[in-house]
This record gives C-alpha cells, sequence and structure tokens, in this order.
C-alpha cells in the first residue's frame, strides 16, 4: 500500500486535490489540523506521479519528533486500523467535533466532520416555507444562533430576504436590502473572531450590487443575472453560485419534461452557464453549481439526481447541493410542514458526502452533523 501526504490551506483545497486524483482508488484519512493547515492521508495500491510518498515509520510511537511527524503518524495508524489508533485516540481528548492532540505544546486535531462543508441557511423573511419567520428581525437571536453555528464547524451563512417557495410573494430591492442590512453588518463583525464565509441568497442586481463588498458568494437561484452585474462580481473575486430553475419563485406546474433524461438536461444547462461565465470572467475556483434540487423537478426527478448526483461534477467545480426540508422529501415521509423532515434531510446529506458534493445547503446542522459525525468513525473515506 502506497501512502501520500495531501496538504492545504483549506477543505477546499483538499477536495480539490482529490478531484484531480479521480481515477484512483483511494482510501483516506479524517482531516486533520495542525495551526492554519489542513492535512489528510491517502492510500493507494497504484503509484501516484508527482506526490510526495509518505514513508511510515517501523514504529510510530517510539518517534514522536514533531507536531507534523505525529500528524502523519496519527493518520496512518487511522488509516490501518492497528493498536497505535487505540493508543492516540486514547491519548487525546475530545472536542465539540474533533479530537485533540497536545505535542510540543501544539494541538493537532482530527476533525469528526467530513471534507465536505455545511452551509447554514439564515432566512429574514416572515413567510419562509420551512421555519415560519424564525429568524425574521430578531437581531440578537439571529447573531447568536450564527455565532452557536460557526462553533459547531459551519463554514457558510447563507442569508436571504425573500421566500422562492411556490406562490411566494415577491419582495422588492429596497425591502430586501432594508431587511438585510442590520444583521449582515453584525455577521461581519464574527468575522475577527471565526473563520466563514457570508451566502447572500439573492438575485436581484441592485441587492447584490449593494451588498458585494459585504458577502464572499452571490447565491443566484435564477443563474440569469445580467452580464454587467457578473462581470463585476467575477472582477472582485467573489464567488458565484448558480442554480438551475425554470422559474422564481419555483412553480410546482412547470417542470423537466418526464421523457427526458434530467442527469442530461442539467449536464447540458451547465455545459451552457460555463461557456458563459467562462467569457465575463469566472475563474472555475469562482463557481458553484447548485442542481436545484425540488425546483421545477417533480419530486421522483429530485430523487433521481440526488442518487446520481456524482455525474453532476464537470470541469473540477464545486457542487452544492441544497435539498433541507423540501417538499419532495415527502415521498418517504408525509410530514406536513417543512420542520418534520430534519431527519430526511440529514441522511440525505450524509449520502452527499460519500459522493464528492462539496457543500451542503441546510436549515439544521445540529442533526446533520450528529448523524455524519458518527458515521465519519464507521468508515474510512473513498474517491473513486
Amino acid at each position: 500500500m502506497n501512502y501520500y501526504q495531501l496538504s492545504a490551506s483549506s477543505r477546499q483545497q483538499l477536495r480539490q486535490i482529490l478531484r484531480n486524483l479521480t481515477g484512483y482508488k483511494l482510501t483516506y484519512s479524517s482531516c486533520y489540523q495542525l495551526e492554519h493547515q489542513f492535512h489528510i492521508l491517502a492510500a493507494t495500491e497504484c503509484s501516484i506521479p508527482n506526490l510526495e510518498l509518505f514513508i511510515p515509520s517501523l514504529n510510530p510511537l517510539a518517534q514522536l519528533n514533531t507536531p507534523l511527524a505525529t500528524l502523519w503518524q496519527w493518520a496512518q495508524s487511522e488509516l490501518q486500523q492497528d493498536l497505535n489508533w487505540l493508543k492516540f485516540e486514547n491519548s487525546a481528548s475530545i472536542g465539540l467535533n474533533c479530537a485533540n492532540l497536545i505535542h510540543q505544546q501544539i494541538k493537532i486535531s482530527r476533525s469528526f466532520l467530513p471534507l465536505t462543508e455545511s452551509m447554514l441557511i439564515i432566512n429574514q423573511t416572515p413567510d419562509s416555507f420551512s421555519d415560519g419567520g424564525k429568524f425574521y428581525q430578531q437581531f440578537d437571536k439571529t447573531l447568536a444562533s450564527i455565532e452557536q453555528a460557526l462553533i459547531a464547524g459551519v463554514s457558510i451563512i447563507d442569508i436571504g430576504a425573500e421566500s422562492t417557495r411556490p406562490d411566494a410573494s415577491y419582495v422588492s430591492s429596497t425591502t430586501e436590502i432594508q431587511r438585510l442590512q442590520d444583521i449582515i453588518n453584525g455577521i461581519n463583525e464574527l468575522k475577527s473572531r471565526y473563520q466563514f464565509k457570508l451566502s447572500l441568497d439573492s438575485y436581484k442586481p441592485s441587492t447584490i450590487q449593494h451588498f458585494l463588498p459585504l458577502i464572499d458568494i452571490v447565491n443566484d437561484v435564477s443563474a440569469n443575472l445580467p452580464a454587467e452585474y457578473l462581470r463585476r462580481i467575477s472582477a472582485e473575486n467573489k464567488t458565484y453560485l448558480f442554480m438551475h430553475s425554470l422559474s422564481v419563485p419555483a412553480d410546482p406546474k412547470l417542470t423537466l419534461a418526464l421523457e427526458l433524461n434530467p442527469l442530461d438536461e442539467l449536464n447540458n444547462w451547465l455545459q451552457k452557464q460555463l461557456e458563459r461565465l467562462s467569457k465575463l470572467g469566472f475563474k472555475p475556483t469562482q463557481l458553484i453549481s447548485d442542481p436545484g434540487i425540488g425546483f421545477n423537478k417533480t419530486m421522483h426527478q429530485s430523487w433521481y439526481l440526488l442518487k446520481h448526483i456524482a455525474k453532476l461534477h464537470q470541469n473540477d467545480l464545486e457542487l452544492l447541493v441544497g435539498h433541507s426540508r423540501k417538499r419532495f422529501l415527502n415521498k418517504v415521509n408525509c410530514a406536513i410542514d417543512g420542520a418534520n423532515r430534519d431527519n430526511e434531510s440529514a441522511q440525505i446529506a450524509c449520502y452527499l458526502t460519500t459522493q464528492g458534493v462539496d457543500y451542503v445547503r441546510l436549515h439544521n446542522y445540529q442533526t446533520y452533523h450528529q448523524q455524519v459525525m458518527s458515521l465519519n468513525q464507521l468508515q474510512n473515506n473513498f474517491n473513486n
């Protein structure tokens, strides 16, 4: 078995490295963090050119010379699942979502969370289908909830002020800005204490232009912004998240044609979007695609797309899935209101982490984190 050390400054970069290794059957360790660097140890029977080969020592526990050496030895024991693994784990203390080992007064962390990152939905709307306006105009409550999520490992906060559910009322850009101004300012103040990205869920040019200096990601459910605004997003090095939809708000009567393969339809749409966006100056690293689960798809088409989600990766672009609490889940759960669909939403999100999805967009990260951390303790990761 060959072992390879993969290191980067973010989980995002680690995922990109793994994506470039598609074709090799890899098993890889948990994500380890040492200071500001992230690491995984990958194992394969093949030889991979241009990657640093890790030569394990004969006795890992006998040569704990540096924190980085300890990290790699811990990761190797995880992949081998030998007695050294138990020794490392017994020596580590348990944190909120990780195990911590102190070596030479430096902390080494093994994350219980996957490489897939969590995006938390924050609605500043009085008529949200999922939470009924739970956080609407409640500044302190909203910020406290966001801070708890960041401590727990959520890495993106996605905030919007207009519902896109079927039959939702239209909200003007002026109203959107009024609803969002104070809370976006407050969220940005949290960046002095936490590392995360702020995403704006809006398809209105005026709203996006107003908040562009304060956000990291433009989450456009229309995927149809005017070219001049897209050029501005690209020039300011922001990330553009674009979603497949046929109408905004969603019209349940307008769906993909039943006689067509939804995977082919979305891949064709994605290719056209890439051609358009590249001409407007976007680099692949600035783009995230979203298949729009539940938007203009029948419940059966949504389930089909989720089952085959790995086939929607194109041109090294990152992939986000926003399935949380949506009505297509009624195929397996007849719950009337969206808040009762959290278990199903979390189970699907766990599956998505095994399929190379980069981000899962959720209303309830707690249920998902509980499930995915347990799953990660029981199985190694694979990249086929």
